[in-house]
């Protein structure tokens, strides 16, 4: 009994230090449950910065919330089985805490609830994150708090638009008017041109069939002379149906801008026919030598250039 005794003690004592560290962790477990000086101190951290814990303007009613690493802890930095903590948000009454602006307050009434402890306190609450945050997006972003952009034009566009689609319409028209005049022109130059070219070539061939029996040499009657500062050249040629010795007559009539041409028969006392050789005729000058043997016609039609050529009256 007594061995046995002895060796009972022995294990006791061995098995000391393993009774002791069950004894530490049951009450590490356990623990001490949290004074309301703990509380306390929850309820002022809660109080003086309640969006940490989740609390803001918009937020109503009973809200759970998280002790603090630091509150957890114990003197020997052991966590603490701390019981569940609520809180609960009460708007102020009616008319309570409205300042100058009549805006809504921002203070609320928290009544912290803990393990049968209730603690309340009086704080200012901030405005709802995502208010903030808008805010703050639109002093950041321009865009924000303006209506999205429609599809369209607006006044301002329209009207520059306008503006440049008429400057160059009107660059176009002035363009396609310089153009117009310039081929107008090219026209009318070439047309004059071809009528002077016309009248000189038909004295020239009334020229190459003058009269036989005329200028040769001092002898018989001159084939050209002016008559009142008309053109009179004797020639053979002439219209189809006139045959033998012609007289025609280039006359200019200043009044009404036209150079006619008249034909008489020498023979047999023929009557006179006449035409209009060209219109628009703004001068028609013949120039005479003393001796006859040559002369000189200048003519000009419309607004062109006065075009002078001399011709040979002997061969």
């Amino acid at each position: 009994a007594v061995v046995a005794t002895a060796l009972l003690a022995m294990v006791c004592v061995a098995c000391m230090p393993l009774l002791r560290s069950a004894a530490d962790a049951t009450s590490f477990a356990s623990g001490p449950r949290p004074d309301r000086g703990m509380l306390a101190r929850l309820a002022d951290r809660v109080a003086a910065a309640p969006i940490t814990f989740g609390i803001d303007a918009g937020t109503a009613g009973e809200v759970a919330i998280l002790w603090p690493e630091d509150l957890r802890g114990d003197l020997a930095g052991h966590q603490r089985d701390l019981p569940d903590a609520t809180v609960t948000v009460i708007h102020p009454a009616p008319g309570e805490g409205i300042g100058e602006t009549g805006e809504a307050p921002l203070a609320r009434w928290l009544v912290l609830r803990a393990d049968g402890e209730t603690l309340t306190r009086w704080c200012t609450v901030a405005r709802r994150t995502v208010d903030r945050q808008q805010r703050r997006r639109g002093r950041d972003d321009p865009r924000v708090g303006r209506r999205p952009r429609q599809a369209g034009m607006t006044l301002i566009e329209t009207l520059v638009a306008l503006a440049i689609t008429s400057a160059l319409a009107t660059a176009v028209f002035a363009w396609t008017a310089t153009a117009a005049r310039v081929a107008h022109a090219s026209v009318e130059r070439a047309s004059r041109e071809a009528t002077v070219a016309a009248v000189l070539r038909g004295i020239q061939d009334d020229l190459l069939c003058r009269d036989s029996d005329a200028g040769s040499r001092g002898v018989g009657r001159r084939p050209v002379s002016l008559d009142g500062g008309s053109l009179v050249i004797r020639t053979r040629a002439g219209s189809p149906e006139r045959r033998g010795q012609t007289l025609r007559r280039y006359r200019f009539d200043a009044n009404a801008g036209t150079l006619e041409v008249e034909e008489s028969g020498i023979e047999r006392g023929a009557p006179t026919a006449g035409s209009t050789l060209a219109r628009s005729v703004t001068r028609f000058e013949v120039s005479l030598s003393e001796k006859g043997e040559e002369f000189a016609v200048t003519i000009a039609i419309g607004g062109g250039e006065p075009v002078q050529r001399r011709f040979d009256v002997l061969p």
